[in-house]
């Protein structure tokens, strides 16, 4: 992910984000090489991308220049590109192997990825970004996961995400 993006231009910073119930998952934050710098209390609008089952981050910067990353980060946006639990980029957990305990592996669900995922990205970058909820673009099974969240904690899911475009 990163050397790709580097490959065209874009800056690209790494966080670690863990969920409640301790699984660390990775974010990649990609930034225009020509965004002006932010001054003290300025933000840019945010963007999480989420990618479909069996997928990654990587969806999002596969067509070049014309990938939607790099597209949003040129017109402003601060964009983040996610992985789910279990994902190349996102096989860590705070106490478990990952790898050896099958059980706890299996439960990288759309549920899990609505009730702990979701919320650990919206708070990580609202808390990083100074802003005060995301836009969400979401691919296959990622859109599922927001519906499903949408549908079992309105409240909460209406107060992170101000805007939610989902496909497939």
């Amino acid at each position: 992910f990163e050397e790709i993006c580097e490959d065209y231009g874009y800056q690209v910073e790494k966080h670690m984000v863990v969920t409640k119930d301790d699984y660390i998952n990775t974010v990649f934050r990609v930034i225009a090489k020509d965004a002006p710098e932010l001054k003290q209390g300025q933000s840019r609008p945010a963007v999480i991308l989420t990618h479909g089952l069996v997928d990654s981050s990587d969806t999002w910067i596969m067509n070049g220049k014309k990938s939607l990353a790099f597209i949003l980060a040129d017109a402003g946006y601060d964009v983040w590109a996610a992985n789910f639990r279990g994902n190349k980029h996102s096989k860590h957990h705070l106490t478990l192997d990952v790898e050896a305990d099958y059980r706890y592996y299996e439960q990288g669900s759309m549920i899990e990825q609505a009730k702990f995922d979701l919320p650990a990205f919206f708070e990580y970058i609202e808390m990083t970004c100074h802003v005060q909820n995301v836009t969400v673009i979401s691919h296959s099974m990622a859109t599922s996961a927001v519906i499903y969240g949408l549908a079992k904690n309105k409240d909460y899911y209406e107060q992170h995400v101000n805007a939610f475009v989902g496909m497939g």
